[in-house]
């Protein structure tokens, strides 16, 4: 009975020899399958899918947290250059860039053109960006890498300006506002103050003073009449206002001067006029692009030898089933 069972599972297992035997006899084709897939696989790398060009940004970053102006210290509102860099995402810079390049805005193009761009942080170099740019074409990529860096530079200017601008702008009303009720109430006082000094004698005199009070028969000698302290004092709290009215006054002047300059300011960002150029210069000095971008030689997609080689084993590894089902299935069936 055992030797029985020996028996059918030997019958049931496939001797490794037969099975090397039935693939040899299909060798034809399975090369045949193998070969044609691979060909098929080349041709339509080569000629069916879009080829994928990249150009690269090499970006030296390193913004700092608080910018000295003509109006004040100004904090940065991003703390770290990877934010900064990381700007160059924003949809601003990508719908210029693409004007730039001819290509139709709409929200499906400017999402393609943002999945093409990445940015590569180097971990050894903390200020070291490498941004990457992706298209179709040698020229495509560079004329992209090109005009995303310029408009992404256009937009830092402007973003950081004109918050700025705003910034100031904000503070200096609010320091005009205050300064200038402190010039109303102390105004007020001083007048009322000037009142009271014409009210106070300037000096005292003595022997008035003493025919006032009953002193008797004891002997005395009369001075000559004495400053007043009340009024002293009062002609003191008059030159301190007048001064703390004098300094309201000029710091009134100073902020409606820079509010006007910040006005001007405001309305040449836009224009990126000299005067826009010449206001809060961080951006030159912060982010700098060491060598221009070149146009890339090789694609880096698809790889037309990669393709090859996995259309050859794809049709190998249906090859091969074919030729060991046909044998093992078929002829049993039949």
């Amino acid at each position: 009975m055992s030797e029985q069972k020996n028996y059918n599972r030997y019958e049931d297992e496939i001797d490794l020899r037969e099975l090397f035997m039935v693939l040899w006899k299909g060798k034809k084709f399975i090369v045949s399958i193998t070969l044609i897939l691979a060909v098929l696989s080349g041709i339509i790398t080569m000629f069916f899918i879009d080829p994928v060009y990249e150009a690269k940004l090499d970006i030296l970053a390193n913004f700092p947290e608080i910018v000295n102006t003509k109006y004040g210290e100004y904090k940065m509102l991003m703390t770290t250059n990877e934010q900064y860099v990381n700007l160059i995402h924003s949809n601003d810079v990508l719908k210029a860039t693409m004007q730039d390049v001819n290509y139709d805005i709409s929200k499906s193009s400017i999402e393609n053109l943002l999945s093409g761009i990445s940015v590569i942080k180097d971990d050894k170099k903390p200020n070291s960006f490498t941004i990457k740019v992706k298209a179709e074409t040698p020229d495509d990529a560079l004329k992209i890498a090109s005009n995303l860096y310029k408009n992404y530079i256009n937009f830092l200017n402007s973003m950081i300006k004109s918050r700025s601008v705003e910034y100031f702008s904000d503070y200096y009303s609010i320091e005009l506002r205050k300064n200038e009720d402190e010039l109303t109430s102390n105004t007020i006082l001083l007048e009322q103050y000037k009142k009271m000094l014409d009210q106070i004698p300037q000096t005292i005199n003595q022997k008035d003073a003493l025919e006032s009070i009953d002193i008797g028969s004891v002997d005395y000698v009369v001075l000559e009449n004495i400053i007043n302290e009340n009024y002293k004092k009062v002609e003191l709290d008059i030159i301190n206002l007048e001064q703390v009215i004098y300094n309201l006054e000029n710091k009134i002047n100073l902020s409606k001067q820079y509010l006007n300059e910040l006005d001007q300011i405001r309305d040449s960002i836009a224009s990126n006029d000299e005067l826009a150029k010449e206001y809060f210069k961080v951006i030159n000095t912060s982010i700098q692009l060491p060598s221009e971008p070149v146009a890339p030689n090789n694609k880096i997609s698809p790889s037309t030898s990669l393709n090859v080689i996995i259309g050859a084993v794809i049709g190998g590894i249906i090859s091969v089933i074919y030729v060991l089902i046909k044998k093992y299935w078929f002829t049993e069936v039949k």
